[in-house]
C-alpha cells in the first residue's frame, strides 16, 4: 500500500475504523438506557441535570437520601409532610407544589433510582406463571382505556391481582353492571365506587369474553410493544407514548447532541477522505459510516422535529395562584361549573371573574395563600379588568377539536384527557396530545353508544349490539380516525 501523502502517519489508517466502531458502541450503549416506563411519571415534573421543572432536578437525589426514604417520599410525600419529616417538609417549604402520591410497586421505584443514578434497569419480572402466555383479547382495548396492569392507576384502578382479590362470579357481575351492583349496596362495590368516584360503564361481553379479560389480566407478562396502552392519570403523571418518541428516549437524557454531533463528524471525515485524503482505501468501510451516519442523523432531526408545537409537561405561572387541588379536590367544585361551556361549545372557556366573585366575595382569604392572591381576584372585579389567564392545553392551529364533541356526546370524562386535577396546585399538561396520543385513543376508547341520541341512526350498529354480534363501538367505527374529522 503506498501512503503518498502522510508517510509517517500510516497508523491513520485506523482511525476511521476504529471511530466507526465507538460510533456504534455509543449508540447501542446510550439505545440500551432507555427509560424505565415509570420514568414517564416523573419526567412530567422533574428532569436529570437539566435543572429545575416543576419540582427539583433529580440528578444526585440517590446520594442525598435513602433508597427507603425515596421510596416513602415517591409514593406519598404529602403522608410525609404532615407527619414532620424534616427533609419533606423543607421540599414542599422550597418548590410549594405537593407532589401526587404514585401507586408504584418497591421495584418500579428502584428501577427509577437506579435511572436516576444512571444504573442500568433490569426489567421487573414477569406477573402470572411462569409459563403461560395468553394473547390479549380484542375486549382488553376497551379495559385499557382506564386501567393498566401493573403499571399503576390510570382512570380506574390498577388490575394487577385483581383476579386474586375478587372471585370470578364476582367480577363477570361488576364487569357487567358495576352500578347496579353498588345501589344494590355490594360492600365491594361501594368501597372501589367510593374511593375512584367514577361509575364505570357497562359492558355488554359475554361470559366467555369477561373470563377471556380476566385469563389475560391473571397471566399478563409484558404487553408486545405496539399494544402496550398508555396511562394518562395525572397523580402518577404518566405520560401516553405516540407513534413517535423523543430522541432523548432513543439516545439517553443528554446524549441527543452528542449522538448528532459525533455521527455528523463521522460524515464529514469520511466524505472528506473518500473524495481528497483517501487514507483509508477499503472503500466499503466510508459507504457503512457514511450510510450509518445519514441514518443517526436522520432519525434524530425527524424525531426532534415530530416534537416541535408539543407541550407535554407545560406548566405556566399564572398571574393569580390558583389551585385545583383546593377548588376541583377540596371543595368538590365540578368542573362544568366554571369550564361552563366544556357541554355546547369547541372551548371549555376560561371562568371569567363574575364566576369567581360567586364564592370570592364571601371567602376572602385563602388558608395557603392568605388574603394576597384572592385579592388579585378582587382588585379585577373592582376594576374591570379581566385576569389574564395563560392557556395550558393547546392544540395546532391546524386541528378541530371540540369540548362539547368529546364531553356531551362522547360522555368523556375530564380526567381523560387532562388527568386528575384535582389533585393538582399547579395545572400541569399531561398528555402530549400528539395526533398519535389521539387515534389510539378513538381506536380503543368504546362510546357510550346505548340510550344515546347522539348515535341513534347508527342502526346497524344497534342492531348487532341487540344481537350479541358486537360488544361495543370504538370512535374509529363512527368515523374518527378519519382525515377530514380533525383537519377539515
Amino acid at each position: 500500500m503506498n501512503y503518498n501523502i502522510y508517510p509517517e502517519m500510516k497508523h491513520k489508517f485506523f482511525i476511521i475504523p476504529v471511530s466507526f466502531i465507538l460510533s456504534f458502541f455509543l449508540y447501542f450503549t446510550v439505545q440500551a438506557q432507555d427509560a424505565p416506563p415509570e420514568w414517564a411519571v416523573c419526567s412530567a415534573c422533574h428532569t436529570i441535570g437539566k435543572g429545575r421543572l416543576v419540582g427539583p432536578d433529580l440528578k444526585g437525589v440517590t446520594d442525598k437520601h435513602s433508597e427507603e426514604w425515596l421510596i416513602n417520599f415517591i409514593r406519598a410525600s404529602q403522608k410525609m409532610v404532615k407527619a414532620g419529616d424534616k427533609e419533606a417538609v423543607k421540599i414542599f417549604d422550597e418548590y410549594k407544589i405537593p407532589m401526587p402520591d404514585n401507586n408504584l410497586t418497591d421495584d418500579q421505584i428502584k428501577g427509577l433510582l437506579a435511572y436516576i443514578k444512571g444504573d442500568k434497569v433490569k426489567a421487573a419480572a414477569p406477573a402470572g406463571d411462569a409459563g403461560k402466555t395468553v394473547k390479549e383479547p380484542e375486549e382488553w382495548k376497551t379495559c385499557a382505556a382506564c386501567h393498566t396492569i401493573g403499571k399503576g392507576k390510570l382512570v380506574g384502578p390498577d388490575l394487577k391481582g385483581v383476579t386474586e382479590k375478587f372471585d370470578e362470579k364476582w367480577l363477570i357481575d361488576f364487569i357487567r353492571g358495576s352500578q347496579a351492583m353498588v345501589k344494590a349496596g355490594d360492600k365491594d362495590a361501594v368501597k372501589i365506587f367510593n374511593e375512584y368516584k367514577i361509575p364505570m360503564p357497562d359492558h355488554n361481553f359475554t361470559d366467555d369474553q369477561i373470563k377471556g379479560i380476566l385469563e389475560y389480566i391473571k397471566y399478563y407478562k409484558e404487553a408486545p410493544k405496539e399494544e402496550a396502552k398508555p396511562a394518562v392519570a395525572a397523580e402518577t403523571g404518566e405520560k401516553p407514548k405516540t407513534t413517535v418518541s423523543s430522541s432523548k428516549e432513543i439516545y439517553g437524557p443528554g446524549n441527543t447532541k452528542t449522538t448528532f454531533y459525533i455521527f455528523l463528524v463521522l460524515l464529514l471525515l469520511s466524505l472528506i477522505d473518500l473524495g481528497l485524503t483517501k487514507i483509508v482505501k477499503a472503500k466499503f468501510i466510508h459507504y457503512i459510516i457514511i450510510l450509518t451516519s445519514l441514518f443517526v442523523i436522520g432519525e434524530v432531526v425527524y424525531v426532534e422535529a415530530a416534537q416541535l408545537g408539543r407541550q407535554q409537561g407545560y406548566s405556566p405561572d399564572q398571574p393569580v395562584w390558583f389551585s385545583h387541588k383546593v377548588h376541583a379536590g377540596q371543595n368538590q367544585i365540578d368542573c362544568l361549573y366554571c369550564h361552563n361551556t366544556a357541554m355546547d361549545s369547541k372551548n371549555a372557556g376560561i371562568p371569567g371573574t363574575d364566576v369567581c366573585m360567586n364564592c370570592h366575595n364571601v371567602v376572602k382569604k385563602g388558608t395557603q395563600t392568605g388574603e394576597v392572591e384572592i385579592g388579585k381576584v378582587l382588585e379585577s372585579w373592582k376594576t374591570k379588568e379581566p385576569i389574564q389567564w395563560i392557556k395550558v392545553h393547546n392544540v395546532p392551529d391546524h386541528v378541530f377539536f371540540s369540548h362539547a364533541q368529546h364531553v356531551n356526546a362522547g360522555k368523556r370524562e375530564c380526567e381523560e384527557c387532562h388527568g386528575q386535577v384535582e389533585e393538582m396546585d399547579k395545572i400541569v399538561q399531561v398528555n402530549d396530545l400528539s395526533m398519535g396520543w389521539c387515534i389510539d385513543c378513538h381506536r380503543r376508547t368504546n362510546v357510550q353508544f346505548k340510550e344515546n341520541d347522539y348515535y341513534k341512526n347508527f342502526k346497524e350498529y344497534h342492531q348487532e349490539i341487540k344481537e350479541g354480534k358486537r360488544a361495543g363501538v370504538t370512535v374509529e367505527d363512527i368515523g374518527g380516525t378519519d382525515c377530514s374529522a380533525c383537519h377539515y
